[in-house]
């Protein structure tokens, strides 16, 4: 029998997006327009960041560098860095602008950026200013838009992003999935009645968790795009989706002010479950997975055992 308990509860502001660094020693929240560092359930570093938490962090393998927007942070340092090569050129400014969203590629050697600016032009001979939306993928190194996925003269919510080695997925209702290598689109996923609210990757990318909105969660097989399993997890709304990393389970919490575990190996059966003060809104399975943090809406930071 699988059991989830409250090991700790840390009240702090800025905990909307969380990752783990692979080691499982740290990880990162995003939100109230900063980001903290944890250790040992504990912040050890905070900075300003004029941000969104859909920027989606990312630890390099050894944990010395987060690479979150467009910018790359030096945990050691603690300052902004420019690259991962050119560690001298510093961004001299403790609140760096970035996009949207984003998210950066297994290999850092793109980030997918979703961007809204104002722009002018003409119709019917007539000038008007307006806010277009745009989709692209940067140079990790340079930060040169290297080519641009959507754009349009009217806002699209692609705010949640993924990517892997192989693809790039922007949702959205549908998502949207682009091959890397050529940029080329190659599936829309229309399982989703609503905009899709969060999205993961298992760690080898080859599946992919998508939820939504109104509770739904689905489980793609991300060569193929076809739909393995899906399920309602959560009533009103699934916020968060993780995968266990060693076991055929998938974690989920949702508007409903739960926390559930569910064995996905057949048809998707809930093995544990916690109610909550609070509405949590994001979550994460640390890579032992015999515990997981959730980041709650404005009281901090819950650590549950996986027993």
């Amino acid at each position: 029998m699988v059991e989830l308990a409250i090991r700790d509860h840390v009240r702090t502001s800025g905990g909307q997006s969380i990752r783990y660094s692979p080691d499982g020693s740290r990880f990162v929240s995003i939100g109230g327009g900063k980001f903290h560092i944890w250790q040992n359930n504990r912040v050890i570093i905070t900075e300003l960041l004029t941000m969104a938490h859909t920027n989606r962090p990312h630890f390099t393998a050894n944990g010395e560098k987060l690479y979150i927007g467009t910018v790359i942070y030096d945990i050691e340092l603690q300052q902004f860095i420019a690259n991962d090569t050119d560690e001298s050129t510093v961004i001299r400014t403790r609140s760096p602008l970035v996009p949207e969203a984003s998210v950066w590629t297994p290999d850092y050697k793109q980030v997918i950026v979703y961007e809204r600016f104002m722009a002018t032009g003409s119709l019917n001979e007539d000038i008007y200013t307006g806010i277009r939306s745009r989709l692209s993928v940067k140079d990790g190194e340079s930060q040169h838009t290297t080519a641009v996925l959507l754009e349009s003269e009217q806002r699209n919510d692609y705010y949640k992003l993924e990517a892997s080695e192989q693809v790039i997925v922007a949702g959205g209702h549908p998502a949207y999935v682009w091959q890397r290598e050529t940029r080329a689109q190659i599936a829309e996923l229309y399982a989703h009645k609503t905009k899709i609210s969060d999205l993961r990757f298992y760690a080898d990318g080859s599946f992919l968790l998508s939820a939504d909105w109104q509770g739904a969660v689905v489980l793609w097989d991300a060569v193929t795009w076809s739909i393995l399993v899906n399920w309602v997890a959560h009533e009103n709304g699934t916020y968060s989706v993780d995968f266990h990393p060693t076991q055929p389970w998938v974690a989920t919490c949702g508007d409903d002010k739960m926390i559930r575990l569910w064995d996905i190996s057949d048809t998707p059966t809930e093995i544990a479950a916690l109610q909550v003060d609070g509405t949590p809104i994001d979550i994460a399975v640390h890579p032992s997975g015999e515990q997981m943090v959730v980041a709650m809406d404005g009281s901090g930071m819950l650590f549950c055992d996986i027993r």
